[in-house]
């Protein structure tokens, strides 16, 4: 009983938990047949947007930087043409000094030329510098709305991710939340079987043992039947017995003709 109770519960221990696989297994298969697909579909096209913005930003940059440097490379070789057509109307003294000048000019800031008499070369370089610098603000400016731009992007995108990782975890949990109210069902329905099975074990002991008792008093019934057949048995034979003897101890009757005859030829003699 205690081989079949083992096996029994071996059985079923073996069947709730390939139960608990294969509800588990078919919750994961409906998780990334629905909604992993969702996820990973969305993430590739948030990381696409973002990298062909980036993209964009980066090739607007650099063709705003290189024509930036076209234009100031043309001023800058207009105000040395000029210099130079100076220079040369002028003489070498005059040439040196519009040289030093302009040296001076493009290595100190635009507003201390700009105070001072160094000539109308001084001017224009002023003038050029300061155009350059209120363009590559307006760029600069213009890169920092782009760079804003991506990085409100990237935030949504971090955004999203941590959304789909605190899913993906809810998700897990509740996975494990299921796996657990499983195992406590199978707890529960194993404890009911055991239950049963113990019950139903006393149920057959008792009525083994009530069998054993009615077999012992039946046993007891026959062994006294079998002690009174007996007797009755010996009875008869001792009745059958004393019959046969009283019958051969008896005197054997004598023929009543016989007798008297014999009894009337004594008297006549």
């Amino acid at each position: 009983k205690a081989q079949d109770e083992l096996r029994h519960q071996g059985a079923l221990r073996a069947w709730v938990e390939s139960l608990v696989d294969i509800r588990a297994e078919r919750a994961w298969r409906s998780w990334t047949r629905t909604e992993m697909p969702d996820l990973v579909r969305d993430a590739r096209r948030e990381v696409e947007v973002a990298a062909a913005s980036a993209a964009d930003v980066a090739r607007r940059a650099g063709e705003d930087a290189r024509r930036e440097l076209e234009v100031h490379t043309q001023g800058l070789a207009l105000v040395l043409s000029a210099a130079a057509d100076r220079a040369a109307a002028t003489g070498p003294r005059a040439s040196a000094n519009l040289a030093n000048g302009f040296v001076a000019s493009v290595a100190s800031p635009p507003s201390e030329h700009a105070s001072g008499n160094s000539g109308m070369p001084n001017a224009e370089v002023a003038q050029a510098l300061r155009a350059l610098q209120e363009r590559w603000g307006a760029e600069l400016e213009a890169q920092g709305t782009e760079a804003s731009l991506l990085g409100h992007t990237l935030e949504r995108l971090e955004i999203r991710l941590a959304t789909w990782r605190s899913e993906l975890r809810a998700s897990v949990a509740e996975v494990e939340a299921q796996q657990e109210q499983l195992r406590a069902d199978f707890a529960a329905m194993h404890a009911g079987i055991m239950q049963d099975v113990r019950a139903h074990v006393g149920a057959i002991e008792e009525l083994s043992g009530q069998l054993g008792s009615v077999d012992l008093r039946l046993g007891r019934r026959q062994d006294v039947l079998a002690e009174s057949v007996a007797s009755l048995v010996e009875e008869r034979a001792a009745a059958i017995d004393c019959a046969t003897d009283f019958i051969l101890r008896s005197p054997a009757p004598s023929p009543i003709g016989g007798d008297d005859d014999d009894d009337d030829g004594g008297a006549g003699t």
